[in-house]
């Protein structure tokens, strides 16, 4: 199975969101496991534009960014073979991982999702002060193409080009 390398990182604008990764760096490395039980890894990625989402079930912003992202994007490109997108959520406690996947089932979110372990995914790419809805779009040589705050509609767009353009290059 192919993947496009998209990593949604974003809802501090790109000033300011306390990023610990740039444009132009390599994807950093990780491994997780999907809530469906399968171990991958970034290097499962490479060929790929890959689009990684970083959400929470107390985020305010989440939920609504999730739901531009399965329609706009993810719900369109699923059977691309050449893309993918890879959810992680920060809940940490069973509690509220069981309100994130009751939410994601409520709102027909079929992101492909993984729980992140102490935050140690997550850490790679923000800084402590950094908010947890974001995205980050990695091209097929694992370089980091652009960040994104998808809670406007002007990124909304610029993520769904930026992925198209990436696709046929």
């Amino acid at each position: 199975m192919s993947l496009v390398s998209c990593l949604y990182v974003g809802a501090q604008p790109r000033d300011k969101g306390h990023f610990l990764v740039k444009v132009g760096e390599k994807l950093p490395h990780f491994q997780y496991v999907s809530i469906e039980g399968d171990t991958l890894d970034t290097d499962f990625l490479k060929g790929q534009v890959v689009v990684v989402v970083f959400a929470a079930s107390w985020c305010p912003f989440s939920g609504h960014q999730l739901q531009v992202l399965e329609s706009k994007l993810w719900g369109r490109r699923k059977g691309n073979p050449d893309f993918t997108m890879i959810g992680i959520c920060e809940d940490n406690d069973k509690e509220s991982r069981e309100e994130f996947l009751r939410q994601r089932k409520e709102n027909g979110i079929t992101i492909p999702f993984a729980f992140d372990e102490d935050e140690k995914i997550y850490r790679q790419f923000v800084t402590p002060h950094g908010s947890v809805t974001r995205t980050v779009l990695v091209d097929r040589n694992g370089i980091i193409a652009d960040m994104h705050d998808v809670h406007t509609r002007r990124d909304e767009w610029q993520l769904r080009r930026m992925v198209s353009y990436l696709l046929k290059h």
